[in-house]
């Protein structure tokens, strides 16, 4: 997903559906997710790259340069 304000698109293949305080959480601390389509009964749903620490989350680290090519 890619923020429409830094050029993605504004459609439901790069959407996420949040309230107020979630969407400010997301963009405080710079946190990207996709859109999986392949969830049960032909839904959609975001999966988000975070990391669970203590009783937060906070952004995934990025992939090793191997695994980005993959």
């Amino acid at each position: 997903m890619v923020h429409w304000a830094d050029g993605g698109e504004t459609n439901l293949d790069n959407l996420a559906s949040l309230c107020g305080p979630h969407h400010r959480f997301i963009h405080q601390h710079h946190i990207t997710g996709h859109v999986d389509s392949t969830a049960p009964r032909g839904g959609r749903r975001v999966r988000w790259h975070v990391m669970r620490v203590g009783f937060g989350w906070r952004p995934a680290p990025p992939p090793e340069p191997d695994e980005a090519v993959a």
